[in-house]
Formats: C-alpha cells, structure tokens, sequence
C-alpha cells in the first residue's frame, strides 16, 4: 500500500491510503480462486440434500402404501380374494367384527392400480412428465362406494397383485422425477400377505 499525496481544501496537501491497481488485482484472483470451489461446493451440497430429500419421499410413498394394504389384507376373511385385470386389482371381504364365536364379514375392499390421468400404457411418457406409464393405488369401499388415491407416481408396468398360495403377492413400484436432474428415481417392495381371519 502506498501513501499517496491528494489535494484537499484551501490548497494543503493531506497523506491518504490506498490500493495500487497491482495490488487489487492479485486480491480479485485470490477471492476468485478461493471463492468459487466454495460456492461449488455449496451448490454441490444443497443439490444433493434435495436428490436425498426427494429420495425419502418416493420411499416413504412406497412403504406408507405397502402398510396399508398389508394391514388391511391380513384382516380380510380366508377364501374370499379375488385378483384380477391382469393383476392390477385386488378384491377381498373385509373383517367386519366378531360375534361372539366367529369372525363376521365386512365390506368388500377393492384396491386398483389405474393408470394417471393422461397415460395409457404404452412405454412412453403420455403426459410429458418425465415418468413412463405411471399411475396410483385407488382403495374402493364396494358398500359405500368410496374411493381414496393412496398414492400416484406407481409405476404400472412393474406393479400387480398376484396369487400366492392362500395369499396374494405385492409388488409396487413407486417413482417420481427428482427436479434438479433430468433422472427418475424408482423404489420397489415386494411383499407375501395372508389373511389371518377363517
């Protein structure tokens, strides 16, 4: 740093500090060189948190809706499971109580897997979303007629409901596109279940 000589008021000269154009330069470099690794890795950091974040959701989508069908199914009346439309759907008698010597049938449960709003299934994106073929479970109340989406973003083609012995076999995929990459993210759970009610 040099001292430099200004001219002030009423002709008297004053000493003032500053900065040489050599001097400025070198520290723009080091700042440069020192502070973009750092915002790099700050963006690297948060992008990944995000991918991670998004992550947990698609898995906690998963397993919130494999529970509970699971929970639901283990209740239902042996000998009264249904599966059919190419294993996209799931129909069994609910456990409705017990009467004193025997359980009493409930309601007939039905659970679909249908595809989204503005997909067929044909191996492509119909709706431009960046998810090929997806759809949602749909839980169906037959005596009452109500239904309840639990879920969307299930990929349909690696999803179905299939005979198992005295049970059946779930296998659900669920999947969403992660918004900072162009990648789609899948996880998949396959599940044996069986009716514990005669």
């Amino acid at each position: 740093m040099k001292k430099r000589k200004s001219f002030a008021v009423a002709g008297a000269f004053r000493v003032t500090r500053g900065f040489t154009l050599i001097e400025l330069a070198v520290y723009l470099n080091l700042a440069v060189l020192l502070g973009v690794p750092l915002i790099m890795i700050t963006l690297t950091s948060s992008r990944s948190s995000t991918e991670g974040s998004y992550l947990m959701k698609i898995q906690e989508r998963n397993r919130s809706v494999v529970d509970r069908i699971v929970e639901e199914y283990r209740l239902a009346k042996k000998s009264t499971t249904t599966i059919s439309n190419g294993g996209l759907t799931l129909r069994f008698t609910s456990d409705g109580g017990f009467n004193g010597t025997t359980t009493i049938a409930g309601p007939i449960i039905r659970y679909e897997i249908q595809m989204g709003t503005g997909e067929t299934k044909n191996l492509k994106d119909d709706n431009n979303n960046g998810l090929i073929d997806e759809g949602k479970v749909v839980r169906i109340n037959e005596a009452t007629g109500q239904q309840t989406v639990l879920s969307d973003g299930i990929n349909t083609q690696s999803s179905y409901f299939a005979a198992n012995g005295t049970g059946i076999q779930l296998n659900l995929t669920t999947f969403g596109h992660v918004p900072t990459t162009s990648l789609s993210s899948e996880v998949e759970r396959s599940v044996s279940i069986y009716p514990q009610n005669p």
